[in-house]
C-alpha cells in the first residue's frame, strides 16, 4: 500500500536509506519485504545471475531485511554501478565493473547456501568483493576508474570493516605490482 500511495522508486539506490530515515528500519524493511516479495522469484535464482535482481531474489527467498547485505550492499551497490557509475568510467573500466559484479555473484551463488544466516551472507559477501576485486585486475584498472569506484563507495568507506577490506585489496595490489 505504502509504495501505491507514495512516489518513490524502490529499485533506485537512494529510496531505501531516504525511507529508512524518514520512516524507521522496521518499516522500510516491511515496506521492501513487501515488495520483493511482489515480484514474485522462484527458489532458484540462477536466471537472475546475470542482473541485480539476483540479489533481491536472494533476500526473497532468505530475508535479511534493508540493513542485510542482499539489499543495502550487494542490491544496493549492483544499481549504483548500472545506473551510475557505468556511464563515468571508460570502456576498459566499464569491462571491469561487468565482470566484478558477475564474479560477486557467482561466488555468493556457488559458495552461499540459500538457508545461509544473514550474518555468514555479510561476512562472505564482504570478503569476496576482495577476492573478486583481485581476480579481476582491480588493480590495472585506469586512475580514473579506480577513483570513481571508490567515489561510488564513499559511504561504505568510514566502516572499520570495509576500510580492513580496501587496505587488503589495495596490499595485494602492491604485492602483486612488486612480485
Amino acid at each position: 500500500q505504502y509504495l501505491e500511495a507514495h512516489p518513490i522508486e524502490p529499485f533506485r539506490p537512494h529510496a531505501m536509506k531516504m525511507l529508512r530515515r524518514a520512516r524507521g528500519v522496521e518499516f522500510a524493511d516491511r515496506v521492501y519485504t513487501a515488495w520483493v516479495r511482489d515480484r514474485q522469484f522462484t527458489e532458484n535464482c540462477d536466471e537472475f545471475l546475470g542482473s541485480c535482481d539476483y540479489y533481491l531474489c536472494r533476500e526473497a527467498n532468505r530475508p535479511c531485511g534493508t540493513r542485510g547485505y542482499y539489499l543495502s550492499f550487494g542490491y544496493n551497490y549492483c544499481q549504483r554501478s548500472s545506473l551510475y557509475l557505468s556511464a563515468r568510467m571508460t570502456p576498459k573500466g566499464q569491462d571491469w565493473l561487468r565482470e566484478v559484479a558477475a564474479c560477486l555473484r557467482d561466488r555468493l551463488n556457488t559458495e552461499i547456501p540459500q538457508e545461509t544466516s544473514c550474518t555468514e551472507v555479510k561476512r562472505f559477501a564482504l570478503e569476496s568483493h576482495k577476492a573478486c576485486y583481485v581476480a579481476t585486475n582491480f588493480c590495472n584498472q585506469r586512475f580514473t576508474d579506480i577513483i570513481q569506484t571508490l567515489w561510488m563507495l564513499r559511504p561504505e568507506l568510514l566502516k572499520a570493516k570495509i576500510l580492513i577490506l580496501g587496505f587488503n585489496i589495495i596490499g595485494r595490489c602492491l604485492f602483486e605490482e612488486n612480485s
